[in-house]
């Protein structure tokens, strides 16, 4: 750089021994950083972006410890025994081990474990046994298969549903290992839902063995069960009572029951009878004692599109009984179906079709019964039940049209009891069907009962 020795700009002498150097043109001049001075605010913003950055730094490795969304992953920071869950599907399998041992106390806190909004998992193939009682609590929850949950001490086997807006679904299966007798407490109910409970959804769920009902509705509004098939129990396969109301049973199969394959029945014990419940499309097969379907007490209850192959009673029963208790029966419809070999225990002589009513003040009225197909049943002698109770029996209609086989249900069917019907049916045993078929009359013996003289054909028209 060079300099002049001279006046400064704007006419000030340089002292002695000092030298003023002009800049050279065109260089500028740079200025060497320093340190901010304690206090200073470009040192506030300085330490301001540090702290912000270690902030960032520790809220990335906290973030890290947390459960990753929608996993079912368990926090590493929940104690022992307790396990913390986000939303979305929890496998079962993170509680319970499921792999051949007893699992009630991991099944027990799977459930408490998952919230409102969250679903429980039972994957495919994976097996959960549990030797008590499992009870779902919690309300806005799901519970989902297609695996199964198998009860392996029938004294204590149930699983109940014990909140609102509950959600059973997914194919899974609620097994019974093995019964030896029936048991009527409601630990032994193979699903129960609880007594006061509302908005309870049951689709597409197996029941298979029960040591006692398959399904238990006792006081519950608002209710879906939807393809819910029951199979083996050792009581009712459904069984709804108690004031249960506003309920639909949507497509349920029901096999191998030991008593009523599908029930309504209303105990005047309870506070109020059952009504406004639609059963459709039922198919019930081959239980071993009881009814097809039956509706012992209540009030606007309908049955549409039935199917009843092989009730060990009737295939249909509604009623009004003493010796249990019950409500009466009215604003009852069955609409439609196809019975095919009713009443199977000789032992009982119900016929297809009972309707009946015990007790005077409390009878059975209003009452719908229309296009009804029955086949190869076992008929009913009626004269004694229709002498007995009709004064009881008011307001049934039995409808049917023109009849498409011989066993279709028309307004004079011999099977059924119905005041202001004179002609009865005259009674047949299962004994003389062969000789009926070969176009020869009942003789006097043969073990057949004994039907006025008539051939044991069905009445004349």
């Amino acid at each position: 750089m060079s300099g002049v020795i001279g006046r400064m700009p704007g006419g000030r002498r340089v002292s002695p021994g000092r030298r003023w150097f002009a800049p050279a043109v065109g260089r500028k001049r740079t200025k060497k950083w320093r340190m901010p001075r304690p206090g200073s605010r470009p040192h506030r913003g300085i330490l301001g972006v540090l702290v912000a950055l270690i902030l960032l730094i520790l809220a990335g490795a906290a973030g890290c410890l947390r459960p990753i969304a929608n996993s079912g992953a368990v926090s590493a920071a929940a104690p022992t025994g307790v396990a913390e869950v986000s939303g979305g599907d929890i496998d079962v399998t993170t509680f319970a081990r499921c792999a051949g041992g007893d699992d009630t106390a991991g099944l027990k806190a799977a459930l408490a474990a998952v919230g409102p909004g969250q679903t429980l998992v039972i994957p495919a193939g994976v097996t959960c046994r549990h030797s008590s009682v499992l009870s779902l609590t919690t309300s806005g929850v799901h519970l989902a298969g297609p695996g199964t949950l198998l009860a392996t001490d029938e004294r204590a086997s149930g699983v109940w549903i014990d909140a609102d807006n509950v959600i059973l679904d997914g194919g899974l299966t609620l097994k019974m290992a093995g019964t030896t007798r029936r048991w009527n407490a409601y630990e032994q109910m193979k699903l129960r839902l609880v007594n006061g409970r509302d908005n309870i959804i049951v689709r597409n769920v197996t029941i298979d063995g029960s040591a006692g009902a398959g399904v238990f509705v006792g006081s519950v509004g608002h209710f879906l069960l939807d393809h819910v098939t029951v199979l083996n129990t050792r009581g009712d396969g459904i069984h709804m009572t108690n004031g249960s109301h506003d309920g639909i049973v949507d497509h349920a199969t029901v096999k191998g029951s030991g008593d009523d394959g599908i029930a309504v029945v209303s105990y005047r014990s309870n506070q109020l009878p059952c009504h406004d419940i639609q059963v459709r499309s039922p198919v019930v097969e081959a239980n071993s004692w009881g009814r097809g379907i039956s509706v012992v007490g209540g009030d606007r209850i309908t049955y549409s599109d039935v199917s009843v192959d092989s009730s060990s009673a009737a295939a249909v029963y509604i009623a009004q009984e003493r010796s249990y208790k019950t409500y009466g029966v009215s604003n009852v419809r069955v609409l439609g179906g196809r019975l095919v070999h009713s009443n199977t225990n000789s032992d009982i002589d119900h016929g297809a079709v009972l309707v009946y009513a015990s007790e005077s003040g409390l009878g059975v009225k209003d009452v719908t019964i229309s296009d009804l197909e029955s086949f190869h049943h076992q008929w009913r002698s009626a004269q004694e039940l229709f002498q007995q109770h009709r004064r009881r029996l008011f307001g049934e209609r039995v409808d049917g049209g023109r009849p498409r086989s011989r066993g279709s249900m028309t307004d004079r069917d011999p099977r059924i009891a119905v005041p202001g019907k004179r002609r009865l049916p005259v009674s047949r045993s299962r004994e003389c069907r062969p000789r009926c078929a070969a176009g020869r009359r009942r003789g006097s013996g043969g073990g057949c009962r004994r039907t006025a003289r008539r051939s044991c054909g069905p009445p004349p028209g």
